[in-house]
């Protein structure tokens, strides 16, 4: 009999046992059941970080397969037809309009580029956190990557506790997201739930980053997560991977929900979407 089974040792942590149990009852020196264990929880973390990194191989292999592949076959061809209409004169006019082409072709690779480094960085486990204005981190994540026509509203933003770069980048992808999907005008709202005490005397609230866009159908909710889906022509698929990757690394929860609040009637806002993170620690 082999079982492999958590259990709660009584400093409050979880390690995990191998145990292997053998029937004895005939042995004349035991007459009983022997069962043998082992603690193997740094043998589990280990097989969980292996699996994460070929998990992650096959993303970066579908991407360079496919993803990356379209771009570069725009940039090969764009650069032919650059290359011909400039050695015909009557053709010539038409060059910088392929070489602007090219040029999107290439931005969108680079895009590409970047978002697979990040992901393979930002998979790892956070192993120190520290207090982080969140006001200040939101804004300075908006500046990178806010939209002109859009308009960031801070609704409550304490201290929390946690990697300020891997958070700004976080913040960054939200925002791009919300910014994306909507033509103009969008107003991206950050803010936090009522602070709630946990058993180990800390203080956690829920981080929300929600917009006033056209929304996600709950039906889209789940798979707006995996790697490579985007609704958007020029998106990469990464930005809310990454979103995930980053709060787990952290041991936040990710979901999508609708906008909380309410209109001044009363009724429910029935566009844009929630992404709230469960379990931040407040500072």
């Amino acid at each position: 009999m082999d079982s492999i089974e958590p259990f709660k040792h009584p400093d409050g942590s979880w390690p995990v046992l191998e145990s292997r149990g053998r029937n004895l009852l005939d042995d004349p020196d035991v007459q009983g059941f022997v069962v043998n264990s082992r603690e193997i929880t740094e043998l589990r973390e280990h097989e969980q970080e292996l699996k994460r990194q070929n998990d992650q191989l096959e993303v970066i292999r579908s991407v360079v397969s496919h993803d990356l592949k379209n771009p570069l076959n725009v940039a090969k061809t764009t650069r032919d037809l650059a290359a011909e209409d400039f050695e015909d004169p009557d053709r010539r006019e038409d060059v910088p309009e392929h070489l602007d082409r090219l040029g999107r072709a290439l931005d969108r690779m680079d895009a590409i580029i970047s978002d697979m480094l990040t992901m393979a960085q930002q998979g790892q486990r956070v192993a120190e956190t520290e207090p982080v204005d969140l006001e200040s981190t939101a804004r300075a994540a908006w500046e990178m990557a806010g939209g002109d026509d859009a308009t960031l509203d801070i609704a409550d933003a304490p201290t929390i506790r946690a990697d300020e770069s891997r958070l700004q980048q976080l913040l960054e992808n939200l925002f791009h997201n919300s910014t994306q999907h909507t033509e103009s005008g969008v107003t991206v709202t950050v803010g936090t739930t009522a602070v709630v005490d946990t058993d180990d005397d800390t203080s956690v609230v829920g981080l929300y980053v929600e917009d006033d866009g056209p929304g996600i159908p709950e039906d889209e909710r789940e798979k707006v997560f995996e790697s490579g889906y985007s609704t958007a022509e020029e998106g990469s698929g990464f930005g809310l991977a990454i979103v995930e990757q980053i709060a787990k690394a952290h041991g936040w929860e990710v979901e999508i929900t609708d906008p909380g609040g309410a209109r001044e009637n009363g009724d429910a806002p029935d566009t844009g979407i929630r992404v709230l993170l469960s379990g931040v620690q407040v500072a």
